[in-house]
């Protein structure tokens, strides 16, 4: 019987170990994300709210250039602009990181963050997706919410 409680107390400190490492490997991630995302973020904002790819496309992924040079994305972007200049913005809040595989294979691991922003004509919210690619990041979707276009 002792054995057994040797070996189910050996078996539970493993465990707690494995659940240890796990979160502190976890929160270190996110720490380093948050550490690099959020500076870039804040000094793209003012360039991505101007909602002219050809100002930003170099820090755009390959797919979400596609997406604002199309005929569609010209078309959002100009009907997002009517919103108006942006005045400021909140601090970009982290949300979650997210693994993401497509047809092909090729995996991308997006980190995801919302930014409160004030504009001319009304606020909203921003939704940010970001994967890093060779130890920077670029923006590879953004989503703007907001009251002004609910007319």
């Amino acid at each position: 019987m002792k054995k057994f409680f040797k070996m189910l107390g050996v078996f539970i400190a493993i465990a707690i170990f494995g659940f240890a490492s796990l979160w502190y490997w976890s929160f270190t991630s996110i720490e380093e994300t948050k550490a690099k995302a959020i500076p870039f973020i804040q000094q793209n904002m003012p360039l991505i709210m101007t909602w002219d790819a050809e100002q930003f496309s170099e820090i755009l992924t390959p797919e979400a250039l596609a997406i604002f040079q199309s005929e569609r994305g010209k078309k959002i972007s100009a009907y997002l602009s009517t919103i108006g200049k942006l005045l400021g913005h909140d601090e970009p809040e982290f949300v979650q990181i997210k693994s993401s595989v497509n047809t092909s294979g090729n995996g991308i691991e997006l980190a995801i963050f919302r930014v409160p922003a004030l504009f001319e004509n009304g606020s909203g919210l921003l939704t940010i997706m970001l994967v890093e690619e060779n130890d920077e990041y670029l923006f590879h979707h953004i989503q703007l919410n907001s009251d002004f276009f609910i007319k």
